[in-house]
């Protein structure tokens, strides 16, 4: 299917419309967005609108985007546009929107500002979307995973956002090799079995200490052609000190053995 896009609007004649819908070029676009998250604005969208005001048409986007669009220029009510665009990138929609009203398109700490070109930001702003939540704190933890005799046989570090979700995955001593079906080649073939998946996320920062959850998933083999998961989930309070995440019943701990506030 091949791309299109037609933007028909009361106040701009047809032959510039068509201008528009054909002359999208990649390096005039950069240009004119130049800043904004490639993956967000660069996916192809499929959407028609009919008769539908400026405002209705930049929601629909900032919805499809998933970040602000600010309308920092008094929209005309009473110009309508009818729009269509299959297989077309958000940023090329932008532009093409762009070139027909005379806007351009700030990137800012709050999303994207939209304004008139050549003019001064309207005294009233419309938000249309959601707002960027403010950047977290970052965090390192540092683990250790320690055999039934106290060895060390790993130590990780995982660098960690607040409110996001680290995984750390880690094969344990005496794996045995168990049949597995892989559904997707519809094949049986023997795969090493015996490890655990952890998963962290930092709840609250309180200052000296953080609250943690983390869920592990311990797979055990069992005989030739079985193993079993087992799932645990726990809140803990991490201070300065040593915190036993998981023990496994082979005799493996999972210790935070310490953690730092960091840097962007």
């Amino acid at each position: 299917m091949c791309p299109h896009l037609r933007l028909d609007s009361l106040a701009v004649p047809v032959a510039l419309v068509a201008l528009l819908a054909t002359s999208l070029a990649p390096r005039a676009v950069a240009e004119t967005l130049d800043g904004l998250p490639a993956g967000r604005f660069d996916q192809e969208i499929t959407i028609k609108m009919k008769d539908s005001d400026i405002v209705g048409v930049f929601r629909t986007l900032a919805r499809l985007t998933n970040a602000p669009l600010i309308l920092e220029f008094e929209p005309d009510p009473s110009l309508k546009v009818t729009f269509d665009a299959e297989g077309i990138s958000l940023r090329a929609v932008l532009e093409a929107l762009a070139g027909m009203h005379g806007l351009e398109y700030v990137p800012s700490g709050e999303g994207v500002l939209v304004r008139r070109k050549g003019r001064p930001p309207a005294a009233a702003r419309l938000i249309l979307g959601k707002r960027l939540p403010k950047p977290g704190p970052r965090y390192s933890l540092d683990l250790e995973l320690r055999n039934a005799q106290g060895e060390t046989r790993a130590s990780p570090r995982i660098r960690i956002e607040h409110g996001s979700v680290a995984t750390f995955k880690q094969g344990l001593e005496g794996a045995r090799d168990v049949t597995v079906f892989d559904r997707a080649r519809g094949i049986a073939e023997p795969r090493p079995i015996g490890g655990f998946e952890l998963f962290l996320s930092i709840t609250e920062d309180r200052g000296a200490e953080l609250e943690i959850v983390a869920e592990v998933v311990v797979i055990r083999a069992l005989g030739r052609t079985r193993y079993v998961e087992d799932h645990s989930v726990a809140t803990h309070t991490v201070a300065r000190g040593e915190t036993l995440l998981v023990r496994t019943e082979d005799g493996h701990d999972l210790v935070l053995t310490g953690w730092s506030r960091t840097e962007r």
